[in-house]
């Protein structure tokens, strides 16, 4: 248990899981989603992939709205969303 009471963490836009092995380090339940099938497959080529729940898919169609995360943990990925420039 950390000093935050956080078990299950969900990263956004997990790429090949290089932000994830801090939080491992420190006994958290880890999961994450990812769009680029390519970085879940350099994921695969790791050990961290069989300590990481992986869920390929958009952030914005998250499937699996009954799972509830303690936290969740995004670096560089929310800039990758396109403005609505759409005037109305």
């Amino acid at each position: 248990m950390n000093k935050y009471d956080i078990i299950d963490l969900l990263i956004l836009g997990i790429g090949y899981g290089r932000n994830s092995l801090p939080f491992l380090e420190s006994g958290y339940n880890v999961s994450g989603i990812e769009i680029s099938e390519a970085a879940i497959e350099l994921l695969k080529k790791t050990d961290l992939s069989n300590k990481i729940n992986i869920f390929n898919g958009s952030i914005i169609d998250m499937p699996f709205e009954d799972i509830k995360y303690d936290a969740i943990f995004s670096f560089n990925v929310f800039h990758l969303f396109n403005r609505n420039t759409d005037k109305q």
